[in-house]
Order: C-alpha cells, then sequence, then structure tokens
C-alpha cells in the first residue's frame, strides 16, 4: 500500500490540501456538489482500490460534518 501525505495550507485566502505539485481547494462552490457526485461516479466504476475509495469516503463525511 501507498501513503500519500498532503498539508493544509492557505491559497487565495481559502484553504487547501496540497501534495506534489497538486492543490485541492476545501470550500464548498456552487458547484462542488456535482463535482462531488461526479467524482464519486467515477471512483465507483474503478476497479479495485477499496481502502482508498472507503478513505476518501470518509473523508467526504468528515468534510460534511464540518
Amino acid at each position: 500500500s501507498k501513503c500519500i501525505s498532503f498539508t493544509i495550507a492557505v491559497e487565495n485566502d481559502r484553504p487547501a490540501a496540497k501534495w506534489n505539485t497538486a492543490s485541492l481547494s476545501l470550500t464548498n462552490t456552487k458547484d462542488s456538489r456535482r463535482e462531488i457526485e461526479e467524482v464519486n461516479a467515477e471512483l465507483s466504476h474503478i476497479i479495485g482500490l477499496q481502502k482508498v475509495k472507503e478513505h476518501i469516503r470518509g473523508l467526504q463525511a468528515h468534510v460534511a460534518i464540518q
């Protein structure tokens, strides 16, 4: 298994998760819900990676509670 480390930073006055050269905004936008649904649909079509899928869904649930 492979672990991915990331940092939480402020980018353009908004929180973001950063790893390698990638960055992901941690704030909701008007399109966030639709984008999350699209990502989840793609994720469900990927064969295997069950632990990764569970981790991502756990993160989504945690963020939704926040």
